[in-house]
């Protein structure tokens, strides 16, 4: 069995570059002895400190702290560093598990917009109470809205965030007032969590669908009020977008 290894053949079987294994021993991680021709010549202690070196760089040590855990091994040091691990990689698996979700939302809402096929066509629908996270604060423009959107998200990690749970209080008024864009504020619709402010009432709503420009939704919501009140219906007192 072989025990001494050139640089060349730890850099291809490490996957590191010949300058990356000089500068960990310049950082003192490695110290290979020195062979004929003052080659560096690799052995099995500088094999396991290289394994440890690529999993701790591949979660983010420093080659500071990489470098203490390696001269001051000890149960205690190693059973510190196995929790800062364990604590690292669930974090990645949540930021991924999070991530991966959020994709699924997406690949879902598209699917369900190639597959509708009721575009400007007004459905009465009947919902149960919903639960809402409810920003009170006014916004009029896409990038006050995207800042509201940002809002949410940072104070509320824990919750997807995607077209469908995210959405804007238009007043009544306003839309008679033909101000379309004079949100109340925005919100996000809540599933599995007590982390609400808000319920949207249970009962009968008039919905309707669109494609292209936010130009057109003037005529939508005229569509709207026009049917329900030749439905005998009276409007509540604001719009959900």
């Amino acid at each position: 069995m072989k025990t001494e290894y050139s640089i060349g053949e730890i850099s291809k079987i490490f996957e590191l570059s010949k300058d990356t294994l000089r500068f960990y021993e310049k950082k003192g991680l490695l110290s290979p002895v020195r062979g004929k021709n003052n080659y560096r010549i690799y052995q099995s202690i500088d094999l396991w400190r290289l394994n440890i070196i690529k999993r701790l760089r591949g979660l983010d040590f420093s080659i500071e702290d990489i470098k203490y855990f390696l001269d001051h091994r000890t149960k205690s040091t190693e059973l510190s560093y196995l929790k800062k691990e364990k604590e690292i990689i669930e974090k990645e698996f949540n930021r991924l598990e999070k991530q991966y979700l959020s994709i699924c939302d997406s690949l879902n809402e598209l699917e369900d917009i190639m597959e509708f096929n009721q575009y400007n066509e007004i459905i009465y629908r009947e919902f149960e109470e919903r639960k809402i996270l409810f920003l009170d604060q006014a916004v009029e423009t896409d990038s006050q809205i995207d800042f509201s959107r940002n809002q949410l998200i940072l104070n509320h990690e824990d919750i997807r965030i995607s077209d469908y749970n995210f959405g804007a209080i238009l007043d009544l008024k306003e839309i008679k007032r033909e101000q379309y864009t004079n949100y109340r504020g925005t919100f996000l619709l809540i599933e599995d969590t007590n982390d609400f402010n808000t319920i949207l009432e249970a009962g009968y709503y008039a919905t309707i669908r669109f494609q292209g420009p936010y130009s057109k939704a003037p005529k939508a919501y005229n569509h709207l009020l026009e049917d329900i009140g030749s439905k005998g219906f009276q409007p509540g007192k604001f719009a959900i977008e």
